[in-house]
């Protein structure tokens, strides 16, 4: 049974983001990208993207940039699933760094599906290493 609440179901992500798009003249995929808004419009976060793209807009008129328009661009990654602690952590259930379990700070251990699980040495596991089920050491 687990106290842990479930927060976020790990799954893949998927994203898609938008730039307006400027190549080196003949050499395609060497340039400049900007994000854009939904609108289209270019979003110059500082003054570093101000200038250079105020360079690619230059290069365009002289012919040594050239203007490829607003392109799509589509990616995604697996985020695991996480949950909130009753003492109000949140646990990522990735496995922990030893990947016997997902500990939180408070003490408390749960395994990939959220459910509260035994102390690692009361699962079996000695504190110099190994297993006593098994009868190893490490």
């Amino acid at each position: 049974m687990s106290d842990l609440t479930i927060t976020f179901q790990g799954g893949r992500v998927e994203y898609t983001w938008r730039q307006r798009v400027f190549d080196k003249a003949g050499h395609t995929g060497w340039g400049y990208g900007f994000d854009v808004s939904p609108d289209g419009l270019v979003i110059l976060a500082n003054s570093a993207q101000s200038d250079n793209y105020r360079l690619c807009e230059q290069g365009v008129k002289d012919g040594t940039m050239e203007d490829k328009g607003i392109k799509e661009y589509h990616n995604s990654y697996y985020r695991h699933s996480e949950g909130q602690c009753p003492c109000g952590e949140t646990v990522v259930l990735d496995g922990g760094g030893t990947g016997l379990g997902n500990s939180c700070e408070c003490g408390r251990m749960y395994n990939m599906s959220g459910d509260l699980v035994k102390w690692i040495d009361e699962a079996g596991f000695e504190a110099e290493g190994g297993s006593s089920v098994a009868g190893e050491r490490w």
